[in-house]
């Protein structure tokens, strides 16, 4: 049994409307092309989308040149926001521009451009740096197994204490079955453990919800939610640790490989409206 809380998880009313308002700017992106499938992406600055780069991974295929993504993306991608009852699954959506130049497989993520199609680009949720938080709550809002929009609060895992955690995670499956195959070693981890650009929690969100947004105690956006290491026991998935990119390690990294854009989106947006103002 639970030996007490370890995180309060509770929010304060003021979070929770604040939560609300930001989940409207949660997306449901699917697509068929050779494949079919679905994941989670918010709307991160204007007209842009930030999902997984592993999503863009499993919409493109196997096999296909580099030079021909942009194309099959502006092709086969869609995305909803309203996603919020089975019935409003696929209404509404937009399609997103055939263009693919800002991403990274290291941090899991990848920059998308929705068309303008005359209906309402929810607000971004890009809103300047917030660190993530060491501990405590945060909360992810995103799309689980294709389902409809939903709202997780769970507890972060210290970086500190990522190693022990999965040691005794992988040693507590082996003890309840037997016959649990040794996917995980302690290296597989060695990625996130002592990795400072992700951030670890434990989440039911598995699949589908790679690309969520992930906010802290305050309702400030400060990951993406990227993956776990999942495993099935008696036919339920559950997942050993989950992990998000920062936003931090993912601007930063915009800002190094991709200057121009990063200006462009990010910088330059500001003074333009700063010197309207002066010119009236």
């Amino acid at each position: 049994g639970h030996m007490g809380k370890v995180t309060k998880n509770s929010s304060s009313i003021k979070v929770v409307k604040l939560l609300v308002r930001l989940s409207d700017s949660v997306g449901y992106l699917f697509w068929d092309s050779a494949t079919t499938g679905y994941a989670t992406c918010f709307v991160f600055k204007g007209l842009f989308i930030l999902t997984c780069r592993h999503v863009i991974d499993s919409i493109v295929g196997d096999g296909i040149e580099p030079s021909k993504w942009a194309t099959i993306i502006g092709q086969c991608v869609r995305v909803t926001f309203g996603y919020e009852e089975l019935k409003d699954k696929e209404t509404n959506y937009f399609f997103v521009e055939p263009w693919f130049e800002i991403h990274n497989e290291e941090l899991d993520y990848a920059v998308l451009k929705l068309k303008e199609n005359g209906q309402q680009v929810p607000m971004e949720l890009y809103n300047g740096i917030t660190p993530v938080p060491l501990s405590g709550l945060i909360h992810i809002i995103g799309h689980p197994y294709g389902e409809k929009k939903q709202i997780d609060a769970c507890a972060v895992i210290p970086q500190g204490q990522r190693a022990k955690k999965c040691q005794e995670r992988v040693q507590s499956k082996k003890a309840e079955s037997p016959e649990y195959v040794h996917m995980y070693t302690q290296r597989s981890f060695q990625k996130i453990v002592h990795n400072p650009d992700v951030i670890t929690y434990d989440t039911e969100f598995f699949f589908g919800a790679a690309g969520s947004p992930v906010f802290d105690s305050k309702g400030s956006l400060v990951a993406m939610h990227a993956a776990g290491f999942a495993y099935t026991y008696q036919n339920e998935t559950r997942s050993i640790i989950e992990f998000g990119s920062t936003m931090e390690s993912i601007l930063l990294d915009i800002k190094q490989r991709h200057k121009p854009w990063y200006e462009e989106v990010f910088v330059n947006q500001q003074d333009v409206e700063m010197m309207s103002d002066e010119d009236l």
